[in-house]
């Protein structure tokens, strides 16, 4: 059978993100990638240098969040609906951020987390058409996260989205005025 390097590199990745997916970290080392892969460990050494290597081949290849151009935008729903199910088809994602290196302020996985869950607000604002207030744009995304990081997925899409925006509706804009007073029913 005639060596293909790509074909190679992409099996090895696979194994990878699938283990890292299934046990963390905790069986994730050069031998067991290898054997997964079905192939030299030499191999990963010559195709990624390290293991640091390939790592920072499985961050790059790591979507945080959904790519919002291949997610329905029709309603806040199939939004929030997509990018739940994409998440949660990713649990190498969740093993990448609970990493102790991923804490670090200029870490490799948390500056991709940050630039893929910008363009993903981005996104969520233009799709509001900017009627959404910061702390919802903060909120939702923290929802979401929260729910695919400990599993209990208890909420639809319908209830986050209620849950930072009732009043809003999809494409449609709002101006906000800040309002400084309780309501009453918190008292």
């Amino acid at each position: 059978m005639p060596r293909n390097r790509q074909l190679t590199e992409k099996r090895i990745l696979d194994a990878a993100l699938q283990l890292l997916g299934k046990d963390g970290f905790e069986n994730w080392g050069v031998n067991e990638i290898a054997r997964k892969a079905g192939v030299d460990k030499v191999l990963i050494y010559r195709y990624y240098d390290s293991l640091a290597g390939l790592l920072s081949s499985v961050i790059q290849s790591t979507a945080f969040w959904p790519d919002p151009e291949l997610i329905p935008d029709s309603t806040p729903e199939a939004f929030i609906g997509a990018t739940i199910h994409f998440m949660a088809d990713q649990p190498h994602s969740q093993a990448l951020l609970a990493h102790p290196n991923a804490r670090a302020a200029l870490s490799e996985t948390r500056r991709k987390f940050i630039t893929d869950l910008e363009r993903w607000t981005r996104a969520l604002e233009q799709n509001t058409e900017g009627s959404i207030r910061p702390d919802q744009l903060e909120r939702l995304p923290a929802l979401i996260h929260f729910q695919i990081s400990t599993g209990i997925q208890s909420m639809t899409a319908r209830e986050l989205w209620n849950q930072v925006s009732p009043p809003l509706e999809w494409g449609a804009r709002r101006d906000w005025a800040p309002n400084d007073e309780l309501p009453t029913e918190l008292l």
